[in-house]
């Protein structure tokens, strides 16, 4: 089988080949675990991402509509009142008018 030095020579670089080549495979598979473990933490984080600006839009939108109403709400209140101040002042002065007018015929 070995018939020179030349052929063990020729085994030992077949064996060094073929542990040379085991551990590029299993570097290149873990470097491929990683990369896709990267690629899904990234889709997750863009998912994240979305939701949380789907969120913050949501909430700006309630906040605006809210925001509208209240200021609807506030103008609807304020001419309620001055309506009100106006019927006080108006009977007032009808009050204030027969009075007078009870004082002056005695």
């Amino acid at each position: 089988m070995l018939e020179t030095s030349l052929d063990l020579l020729y085994i030992i670089i077949a064996f060094c080949v073929l542990w040379l080549t085991i551990f590029t495979s299993w570097w290149l598979f873990y470097v491929i675990m990683i990369m896709r473990r990267a690629y899904q933490i990234t889709t997750s984080i863009k998912k994240k991402l979305k939701m949380l600006d789907d969120l913050t839009k949501s909430a700006k939108d309630k906040l605006e509509n809210t925001a509208l109403y209240i200021n609807l709400a506030a103008e609807g209140i304020s001419k309620i009142v001055g309506y009100f101040k106006n019927e006080k002042n108006n009977n007032g002065n009808v009050i204030q008018k027969t009075d007078k007018a009870v004082k002056n015929k005695k």
